[in-house]
């Protein structure tokens, strides 16, 4: 799914999750600035239905997910994911809020970053991402802590 220049600065704000559970590669670099929002109501994207372990593989890239929620004692303010693998390129997490795992909750499989960034995220557990991401390419920019588990 590319986006396309309409999309370029502007959000696409959901009333409900997205639930991905097949190959899917969302590529956000034809419209710069494009922001994904959960409106601060729901989470934006369940990676293999509730984070159940699934072998598939997603990619994210260079877009903005932002003012995602999911307090209703559940994980993965702005993603859930169960993938075998799941590769984060050039995405924001901004504001978004979890019991565990603001911005990121990994269940199962493994998730790569590189270049993204992690800002004002927030949880109970694990500000940023909780269930740390591996492997990763030393690239993770994690600049929220204010959860009081493994960030």
């Amino acid at each position: 799914v590319k986006l396309g220049p309409e999309l370029a600065f502007r959000t696409i704000t959901l009333s409900s999750q997205v639930v991905i559970d097949k190959n899917i590669v969302i590529d956000g670099s034809g419209a710069p600035g494009a922001a994904i929002s959960g409106n601060d109501a729901v989470r934006i994207f369940d990676i293999g239905n509730s984070g159940t372990s699934c072998g598939i593989a997603v990619t994210l890239r260079a877009v903005r997910l932002v003012h995602a929620s999911e307090m209703n004692s559940a994980p993965g303010g702005g993603v859930l994911t169960g993938a075998n693998m799941l590769t984060v390129d050039q995405v924001s997490f901004e504001n978004n809020y979890a019991v565990f795992g603001g911005g990121l909750h990994q269940t199962a499989g493994n998730v790569v970053i590189r270049d993204s960034a992690f800002t004002g995220n927030g949880a109970t557990n694990g500000a940023a991402s909780a269930e740390p991401p591996s492997p990763s390419d030393g690239h993770h920019h994690d600049a929220d802590r204010r959860g009081s588990g493994p960030g």
